[in-house]
Protein backbone atom coordinates (compact mmCIF):
# COMPACT_ATOMS: atom_id res chain seq x y z
CA UNK A 1 0.00 0.00 0.00
CA UNK A 2 1.02 3.52 -0.53
CA UNK A 3 -0.31 6.57 1.19
CA UNK A 4 -0.38 9.47 -0.69
CA UNK A 5 -1.33 13.11 1.05
CA UNK A 6 -0.78 16.39 0.32
CA UNK A 7 1.86 17.25 2.75
CA UNK A 8 3.93 13.18 2.19
CA UNK A 9 5.91 11.54 0.12
CA UNK A 10 4.20 8.85 -2.59
CA UNK A 11 6.39 6.19 -0.89
CA UNK A 12 5.27 5.56 2.47
CA UNK A 13 5.24 2.35 3.72
CA UNK A 14 1.23 0.45 5.19
CA UNK A 15 -0.04 -2.89 5.27
CA UNK A 16 -2.03 -4.08 2.31
CA UNK A 17 -0.75 -3.87 -1.66
CA UNK A 18 -2.28 -0.68 -3.45
CA UNK A 19 -2.11 2.69 -3.52
CA UNK A 20 -4.57 4.86 -1.63
CA UNK A 21 -5.29 9.03 -1.49
CA UNK A 22 -6.26 10.30 2.10
CA UNK A 23 -9.77 11.96 1.35
CA UNK A 24 -10.71 12.91 4.44
CA UNK A 25 -9.10 14.04 7.91
CA UNK A 26 -10.83 15.48 11.00
CA UNK A 27 -9.42 16.10 14.42
CA UNK A 28 -10.59 16.54 17.82
CA UNK A 29 -9.39 16.89 21.33
CA UNK A 30 -9.71 13.35 21.68
CA UNK A 31 -9.13 11.72 18.59
CA UNK A 32 -7.47 12.51 15.15
CA UNK A 33 -9.44 10.56 12.04
CA UNK A 34 -7.68 10.05 9.03
CA UNK A 35 -9.87 8.40 6.07
CA UNK A 36 -8.29 6.66 2.56
CA UNK A 37 -9.15 5.26 -0.42
CA UNK A 38 -7.87 3.52 -3.38
CA UNK A 39 -6.96 6.48 -6.07
CA UNK A 40 -9.72 5.27 -8.65
CA UNK A 41 -12.56 5.54 -5.79
CA UNK A 42 -11.30 8.62 -3.91
CA UNK A 43 -13.21 11.27 -5.44
CA UNK A 44 -16.86 9.41 -4.36
CA UNK A 45 -15.14 8.41 -0.99
CA UNK A 46 -14.78 11.65 -0.07
CA UNK A 47 -18.24 13.00 -0.35
CA UNK A 48 -19.29 10.18 1.94
CA UNK A 49 -16.90 10.49 4.93
CA UNK A 50 -18.54 13.01 6.91
CA UNK A 51 -21.12 10.72 8.51
CA UNK A 52 -18.71 8.31 8.82
CA UNK A 53 -16.40 10.31 10.68
CA UNK A 54 -19.01 11.17 13.14
CA UNK A 55 -19.77 7.22 13.69
CA UNK A 56 -16.42 6.37 14.48
CA UNK A 57 -15.36 9.50 17.06
CA UNK A 58 -18.86 9.01 18.89
CA UNK A 59 -18.51 5.58 18.95
CA UNK A 60 -14.76 6.26 20.45
CA UNK A 61 -16.08 8.71 22.93
CA UNK A 62 -18.33 6.23 24.31
CA UNK A 63 -15.77 3.38 24.39
CA UNK A 64 -13.76 6.07 26.58
CA UNK A 65 -15.96 6.77 28.95
CA UNK A 66 -17.70 3.19 29.51
CA UNK A 67 -14.75 1.29 29.22
CA UNK A 68 -11.52 3.46 29.80
CA UNK A 69 -9.47 5.70 27.71
CA UNK A 70 -6.77 4.64 25.18
CA UNK A 71 -3.58 5.92 24.63
CA UNK A 72 -3.95 5.67 20.95
CA UNK A 73 -5.07 9.26 19.09
CA UNK A 74 -4.93 8.31 15.98
CA UNK A 75 -6.94 6.04 13.73
CA UNK A 76 -6.87 5.23 10.02
CA UNK A 77 -9.50 4.55 8.47
CA UNK A 78 -9.29 2.39 4.61
CA UNK A 79 -12.32 2.12 2.27
CA UNK A 80 -12.16 -1.05 0.43
CA UNK A 81 -14.32 -3.76 -0.06
CA UNK A 82 -14.09 -6.66 2.79
CA UNK A 83 -16.31 -8.98 3.84
CA UNK A 84 -16.84 -7.87 7.31
CA UNK A 85 -15.84 -4.70 9.35
CA UNK A 86 -12.31 -5.20 11.04
CA UNK A 87 -9.64 -3.33 13.24
CA UNK A 88 -6.21 -4.04 12.99
CA UNK A 89 -4.05 -2.14 15.39
CA UNK A 90 -5.59 1.35 15.04
CA UNK A 91 -6.47 1.12 11.76
CA UNK A 92 -10.40 0.02 10.41
CA UNK A 93 -10.98 -1.80 7.54
CA UNK A 94 -14.31 -0.83 6.50
CA UNK A 95 -16.24 -1.20 3.51
CA UNK A 96 -17.81 1.82 1.76
CA UNK A 97 -21.51 0.67 2.37
CA UNK A 98 -20.62 -0.79 6.08
CA UNK A 99 -23.90 -0.79 8.64
CA UNK A 100 -23.33 1.99 11.11
CA UNK A 101 -23.49 -0.64 14.03
CA UNK A 102 -20.67 -2.56 12.19
CA UNK A 103 -18.48 0.38 12.13
CA UNK A 104 -18.99 0.83 16.11
CA UNK A 105 -18.40 -2.48 16.29
CA UNK A 106 -15.13 -2.46 14.52
CA UNK A 107 -14.31 0.62 16.68
CA UNK A 108 -14.83 -1.62 19.63
CA UNK A 109 -12.62 -4.26 18.53
CA UNK A 110 -9.61 -1.67 19.44
CA UNK A 111 -10.68 -1.98 23.19
CA UNK A 112 -11.43 -5.58 22.52
CA UNK A 113 -8.87 -7.55 21.08
CA UNK A 114 -6.10 -4.89 19.73
CA UNK A 115 -5.71 -3.17 23.16
CA UNK A 116 -6.87 -6.30 25.42
CA UNK A 117 -4.84 -8.76 23.72
CA UNK A 118 -7.05 -11.95 24.31
CA UNK A 119 -5.61 -15.80 24.22
CA UNK A 120 -6.61 -19.12 24.79
CA UNK A 121 -9.72 -21.02 24.21
CA UNK A 122 -12.79 -19.07 23.80
CA UNK A 123 -10.51 -16.02 22.86
CA UNK A 124 -11.89 -14.59 19.55
CA UNK A 125 -15.43 -15.15 20.59
CA UNK A 126 -14.89 -13.30 23.62
CA UNK A 127 -13.70 -10.56 21.74
CA UNK A 128 -16.26 -10.88 18.75
CA UNK A 129 -19.37 -11.20 22.24
CA UNK A 130 -17.84 -7.95 23.87
CA UNK A 131 -17.89 -5.79 20.36
CA UNK A 132 -21.35 -6.49 20.13
CA UNK A 133 -22.36 -5.55 23.73
CA UNK A 134 -20.37 -2.59 23.34
CA UNK A 135 -22.45 -1.62 20.69
CA UNK A 136 -25.85 -2.80 22.56
CA UNK A 137 -24.53 -0.41 24.98
CA UNK A 138 -23.78 2.37 23.00
CA UNK A 139 -27.28 2.63 21.31
CA UNK A 140 -28.82 1.91 24.85
CA UNK A 141 -27.38 5.05 26.14
CA UNK A 142 -28.12 7.12 22.71
CA UNK A 143 -31.42 5.88 21.50
CA UNK A 144 -32.79 4.87 25.27
CA UNK A 145 -33.00 1.51 27.26
CA UNK A 146 -36.00 0.12 24.68
CA UNK A 147 -34.02 0.52 21.95
CA UNK A 148 -31.03 -1.86 23.63
CA UNK A 149 -33.39 -4.37 25.30
CA UNK A 150 -35.07 -4.53 21.32
CA UNK A 151 -31.49 -5.31 20.49
CA UNK A 152 -30.74 -7.79 23.24
CA UNK A 153 -34.51 -9.75 22.59
CA UNK A 154 -33.36 -10.09 18.53
CA UNK A 155 -30.08 -11.80 19.88
CA UNK A 156 -31.37 -13.87 22.21
CA UNK A 157 -33.88 -15.16 19.29
CA UNK A 158 -31.25 -15.70 16.84
CA UNK A 159 -28.98 -17.47 19.74
CA UNK A 160 -26.07 -15.44 19.04
CA UNK A 161 -23.18 -15.54 21.54
CA UNK A 162 -23.65 -11.99 23.03
CA UNK A 163 -27.16 -13.25 24.51
CA UNK A 164 -25.08 -15.49 26.80
CA UNK A 165 -23.27 -12.06 28.07
CA UNK A 166 -26.48 -10.54 28.41
CA UNK A 167 -27.84 -13.43 30.53
CA UNK A 168 -24.30 -13.76 32.46
CA UNK A 169 -25.55 -9.72 33.37
CA UNK A 170 -28.65 -10.25 34.59
CA UNK A 171 -27.63 -12.95 36.87
CA UNK A 172 -24.64 -10.89 38.43
CA UNK A 173 -26.61 -7.40 38.35
CA UNK A 174 -25.87 -4.38 35.86
CA UNK A 175 -23.58 -2.82 38.30
CA UNK A 176 -20.99 -5.32 39.07
CA UNK A 177 -21.34 -6.36 35.49
CA UNK A 178 -20.04 -3.13 33.91
CA UNK A 179 -17.44 -2.48 36.79
CA UNK A 180 -16.14 -6.16 36.06
CA UNK A 181 -16.13 -5.11 31.80
CA UNK A 182 -14.54 -1.78 33.40
CA UNK A 183 -11.74 -3.50 35.32
CA UNK A 184 -10.91 -6.21 32.98
CA UNK A 185 -10.02 -3.14 30.65
CA UNK A 186 -7.85 -1.43 33.34
CA UNK A 187 -6.27 -4.78 34.17
CA UNK A 188 -5.17 -5.97 30.61
CA UNK A 189 -4.88 -3.20 28.39
CA UNK A 190 -0.65 -3.34 28.60
CA UNK A 191 -1.18 -7.73 29.13
CA UNK A 192 -2.87 -10.56 27.73
CA UNK A 193 -5.88 -11.87 29.00
CA UNK A 194 -7.62 -14.77 28.73
CA UNK A 195 -11.58 -16.08 28.67
CA UNK A 196 -10.81 -17.59 32.34
CA UNK A 197 -9.43 -14.22 33.84
CA UNK A 198 -13.35 -12.59 32.54
CA UNK A 199 -14.99 -15.25 33.52
CA UNK A 200 -13.16 -15.35 37.03
CA UNK A 201 -14.48 -11.26 37.31
CA UNK A 202 -17.63 -12.58 36.86
CA UNK A 203 -17.84 -14.82 40.17
CA UNK A 204 -19.59 -18.46 39.80
CA UNK A 205 -22.87 -17.57 38.70
CA UNK A 206 -21.94 -15.11 35.99
CA UNK A 207 -19.37 -17.50 34.80
CA UNK A 208 -21.33 -20.57 34.70
CA UNK A 209 -24.34 -18.21 32.90
CA UNK A 210 -21.46 -17.31 30.27
CA UNK A 211 -18.62 -19.99 30.08
CA UNK A 212 -20.54 -22.86 27.96
CA UNK A 213 -21.83 -20.22 24.94
CA UNK A 214 -17.90 -18.77 25.19
CA UNK A 215 -15.91 -21.88 25.34
CA UNK A 216 -18.12 -24.41 23.03
CA UNK A 217 -16.79 -25.36 19.65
Amino acid sequence: MTWLAEDNAPTVPAFVVGRLRRVAMRTTPLLTVRVWAPEPDSAEAAATTGPLIETVRDAWAFFSRAFGRLTIEDVDIVLVDVPEARAVGATLFLSPGSPVDAVRAAVAQIWWGETVRLVGSGAQRLAEVLSAWSVFELRGAAEGDSVRQRLVRAAESRREPVAALEAAKRVVGDARFRTAVRAFFLEHRRTPATPADFLALLGTDGSSALAPSLLSR
